[in-house]
């Protein structure tokens, strides 16, 4: 058997010795200096002088070369954290100076971010998990530190808001932390192949969804966007904005100015930061050019003053600040940006400004319109062109200081201009439903006090972010009363006690004898159009003295002004109003859209849309308007008909309106509702199995007719609802609650339902109604001391599944009969809303007698609607709607009717062929 070899052995020498002998052996530095040798002869520290490996020590440059990218990574990483957060922490203090932004990302929230990432890196123990979570980091950096800054290169590179060359040095440190975060994740997770390679499957993962979004571009996005939002594609090209949109910092300056009558109000003026940066330069020296400007008046606060939480951060695109404008930060976002100048005023009674309000929109408001649009006027920063308009109230105020002169064009979106009859009470039935959740609202806006939500109705989201990010209305700053003397006078005006919160106190006092609509709505004693609201100076004022009247649209034609007007079918009676006011300018003056939206296109519906979140950018249609009026800038595409065409809004058609069912943009050369249309009436039949609808040209004489019982009874379901959530509740629509009434089906069994007939003629083709429904019901009061009713009909399309879905509805208190007398040259087009009209006035109201029957005809709201073939069309009448309307102040009100049929009750449609 062969021996085992014998083992080396290895003798080792004293350190000492050793290191005697490299001593001896290195040469000097003389005699390297004086070398004839050109070369370097460098020893890299993990090697020893014979050229022999370290054995890994862990320390400083020392060890294994394989470790040696660990070891850096992990002395850089600090490093870059520490830069990251100076890089945002001075991008912060520029957006706060009103200043230049460093990225278009919100800087607090990057230090915060980076913060947590760098708490969780530290106290994981290493192991693969600190690795993954190094690989997270890593993805994190990559992709809102680089990704995100590269595809905003061009607005940086354009845009005057953001700096030119810093954006760069964030995407290199955002480079190098993913780089040192990639290079310890696998260094720490060892020798584990299987790790690497999910690295290296997640860095190419990573790398080819980058570049096929680069690839795809705008087309990605827009497909993508458009498989979850609404079917209300806009009828016009909207155009790519590089520079508008959020987190853009801009300059806010803040002051009073007095009205004629002494009353002081709150004015907000926006401006690109190329202006000036502070009060004194705004005021003393002027900006860079006079600008078009858009004036806005509000009710509901001009700014709202961010609470401490929110202070530091970019609150829905809004950069930090001390302020925060809930109500005007879309026109912010749109205008400003593009060249403008935006003004927005608390009107007096509201927010910052002083002085009260008897009632709403009376001849002094609106003097003091007319003096705000005057002082703006004279101001450096505008260039005399003049834009106002608004959603709601602010699209009436509007209105009203356009008539007065001074203003170019206005932008009128979802404005119920008759108080009465479009929005407070609308066919003479009190609307509680949006009157009593409004007065708390904007009693609580007026006395700069939180919302009370006592009955729970809204959004849980919306309370905790008013709750968390806002403080109430924003003070006027003390800064801003530069315009109103030199600095001896400014300092005297703060010794005097007047800081900015003292100013606010005082002003809010004065809004305690402010008009109580709640009050006025639930007085019995007012019914009728021309009841005394308040009594002021000796004058009886009503629903006639508020509002958009013949005045309004006669000083609109006098100062040729250019009017937008946008309208929903889920927004109260606002297509009503709009509709009546560009009727009344005609088209070369004004232009109309309607479409499938609730107040202020928050929410969209159409049957079948996957989602109810708009499609539609009406701040582009605005801006587009504005452009186009103010500034001359008029050539953008736009659609017609199926065909794309150029020129913009003063070459398209007037009218634009969507018909829901075939989801399709029409337009109308002229006025709407367009004309053309036919009327379709169908004979409200009782039949055994329960109500039925029958073409009035069948009905006649048919085999059919013969089943008609010619009357049906029906007792009054007082917990009949159309929702908390419907068209005439418009605070629901603010929290962008979709107006849907998904409760229709349910609602059957407490209405009386008339149906069509799946297989009759009518139910093989299409039918597109454009317009006004008319209802016409012989109406029989069964109560013996009953003199009055209130009747609710609701227009609905039955799918082949039996869904319901909501087409319209109206409603009337049968004691306001339809004027025979009227001779609006409109009437006669089948499909107005003014077909039976009425004057709701009290000296024409004409109470019912029971047990007789009464001829009730009354027109449902705007619509246009394309029944499809094989679906049904059911109209539900009902005598409650307990949600929105208040029928206990009706004396005499009967709880059970009889609807006389066999032709004496019918429903008309205005069918477009």
């Amino acid at each position: 058997l062969a021996m085992p070899p014998k083992a080396k052995t290895v003798r080792r020498r004293p350190k000492a010795q050793h290191a005697k002998e490299n001593d001896e052996a290195a040469p000097t530095p003389a005699a390297q200096h004086t070398s004839s040798s050109t070369s370097i002869d460098w020893t890299p520290p993990w090697r020893r002088p014979d050229g022999t490996m370290k054995k890994s020590s862990g320390k400083k440059f020392g060890g294994d070369p394989r470790e040696i990218d660990r070891n850096v990574a992990s002395e850089i990483l600090p490093f870059y954290f520490a830069m990251a957060l100076v890089f945002n922490t001075f991008s912060f203090l520029s957006v706060m100076k009103d200043a230049e932004a460093f990225t278009a990302t919100d800087p607090m929230a990057g230090n915060v971010l980076l913060l947590l990432l760098l708490l969780v890196l530290t106290s994981v123990p290493k192991g693969r998990g600190k690795a993954v979570l190094h690989v997270i980091g890593s993805t994190i950096l990559m992709y809102s530190g680089v990704l995100k800054h590269l595809a905003q290169r061009r607005a940086y590179r354009v845009c005057e808001a953001y700096h030119d060359d810093h954006w760069r040095w964030g995407v290199v440190l955002n480079v190098t932390g993913a780089v040192c975060m990639l290079a310890i994740s696998v260094r720490t997770a060892g020798k584990s192949r299987s790790f690497r390679r999910f690295v290296a499957c997640w860095v190419a993962a990573l790398s080819l969804m980058a570049c096929w979004r680069s690839s795809k571009g705008a087309g990605a996005d827009a497909a993508q966007k458009a498989a979850g939002v609404c079917t209300d594609a806009p009828f016009f090209e909207v155009p790519e904005d590089i520079c508008g949109g959020a987190n853009l910092p801009f300059v806010r300056h803040s002051l009073y100015v007095p009205m004629s009558d002494g009353v002081r109000l709150a004015v907000d003026i926006v401006l690109p930061n190329r202006w000036g940066t502070t009060n004194a330069q705004f005021w003393k020296w002027g900006g860079a050019e006079e600008l078009p400007t858009f004036l806005h008046l509000t009710r509901y606060h001009r700014s709202n003053k961010r609470s401490w939480l929110t202070r530091v951060f970019y609150l829905f695109g809004m950069p930090p600040s001390d302020v925060f404008s809930v109500r005007s930060m879309h026109y912010i976002n749109a205008f400003v940006p593009h060249g403008y100048a935006f003004v927005t005023v608390d009107v007096r009674g509201t927010g910052a400004s002083f002085g009260s309000r008897p009632l709403d929109l009376i001849d002094r408001e609106i003097l003091d319109f007319k003096e705000i649009s005057d002082w703006v006027k004279e101001q450096k920063f505008c260039n005399g062109r003049i834009g106002t308009g608004g959603i709601s109230y602010d699209g009436i105020t509007g209105a009203l200081m356009a008539a007065q002169g001074n203003i170019n064009a206005a932008a009128l979106l979802f404005a119920p201009g008759d108080i009465y009859e479009d929005i407070a009470v609308p066919g003479g039935v009190p609307c509680t439903g949006f009157v009593d959740m409004y007065g708390k609202f904007t009693t609580a806006s007026e006395n700069n006090e939180p919302v009370l939500d006592v009955d729970n109705e809204l959004p849980k989201a919306y309370k905790l972010i008013m709750g968390l990010a806002l403080d109430g209305v924003a003070p006027v700053d003390a800064a801003g009363q530069w315009w109103i003397n030199d600095r001896d006078f400014y300092e005297s005006y703060l010794g005097m006690g007047h800081s900015p919160e003292h100013e606010l106190k005082a002003a809010v006092a004065e809004h305690r004898d402010n008009f109580d609509m709640v009050q006025a709505i639930r007085d019995p004693s007012i019914m009728a159009k021309d009841d005394t609201l308040v009594e002021l100076d000796g004058k009886r004022l009503s629903f006639y003295d508020v509002g958009i009247t013949e005045d309004t649209f006669a000083g609109l034609r006098k100062h040729k002004v250019k009017v937008y007007s946008v309208a929903g079918y889920f927004d109260s009676g606002s297509i009503r109003s709009a509709a009546r006011l560009h009727n009344q300018l005609g088209p070369v003056r004004s232009k109309l859209t309607i479409g499938p939206w609730s107040h202020g296109c928050r929410a969209c519906y159409t049957p079948g849309a996957p989602s109810t979140v708009p499609q539609y950018d009406l701040f582009a249609d605005v801006k587009r308007f504005f452009d186009c009026e103010l500034k001359g800038a008029c050539g953008v595409k736009y659609h017609e008909n199926g065909t794309v065409k150029d020129g913009g809004m003063r070459k398209e058609a007037p009218v634009h309106y969507f018909v829901s069912g075939v989801d399709e943009w029409r337009t109308a050369p002229d006025t709407w509702p367009p004309a053309g249309a036919i009327s379709c009436a169908y004979d409200l039949a009782a039949v055994s199995n329960g109500g039925a609808l029958w073409p009035s040209a069948e009905a006649a004489g048919s085999a059919a007719a013969k089943d008609d019982a010619g009357a049906v009874e029906y007792k009054v379901h007082s917990n009949s609802t159309s929702g908390v959530v419907s068209r005439w509740n418009l605070v629901q629509h603010l929290m962008k609650q979709a107006v849907t009434y998904p409760n229709r089906a349910s609602e059957a069994g407490t209405s009386l339902v008339f149906t069509t007939q799946r297989d009759g003629a009518d139910a093989q083709e299409a039918i597109t109604i454009v317009g006004s429904p008319r209802v016409r019901l012989e109406l029989e009061l069964l109560e013996p001391d009953a003199v009055d009713a209130v009747v609710f009909a609701y227009l609905e399309d039955i799918d082949a599944s039996g869904e319901v879905s909501y087409i319209t509805e109206g409603q009337v208190r049968a004691s306001h009969p339809a004027s025979l007398n009227y001779n609006g040259i409109e009437a006669v087009r089948v499909g107005h809303f003014d077909e039976a009209k009425r004057t709701f006035q009290r000296a024409d109201m004409a109470p019912l007698k029971s047990r007789t029957p009464s001829t009730v005809e009354f027109m449902l709201e705007p619509v246009a609607y394309t029944l499809l073939p094989g679906h049904q069309l059911s109209l539900s009448l009902a005598g409650a709607d307990k949600d929105n309307f208040l029928l206990e102040n009706i004396p005499d009100l009967a709880r059970s009717w009889r609807i006389h049929t066999a032709g004496s009750s019918r429903l008309f449609l205005p069918v477009q062929r």
